[in-house]
């Protein structure tokens, strides 16, 4: 049985587009382990392009800092 990542990385067209998601993973790694992170499909924060989904709720972060100030 699979178990659901505490934290997911934005997957859709514009975040891949913009490649992003390795910056993303890079934050998400200071505080998650790798098998605690995964990805979903489109967040809708497409004009940002470094969306996470955690507890439910969709973010945007730009740096360290922002993912910081939601999971901490």
């Amino acid at each position: 049985m699979s178990k659901t990542p505490k934290i997911q990385i934005c997957n859709g067209e514009a975040c891949t587009q913009a490649s992003t998601q390795k910056y993303v993973h890079e934050w998400c790694l200071e505080y998650f382990n790798e098998d605690e992170i995964g990805t979903c499909s489109c967040l809708g924060l497409c004009h940002d392009n470094y969306a996470i989904l955690y507890k439910g709720k969709a973010h945007s972060i730009f740096a360290g800092k922002s993912l910081e100030r939601i999971v901490g």
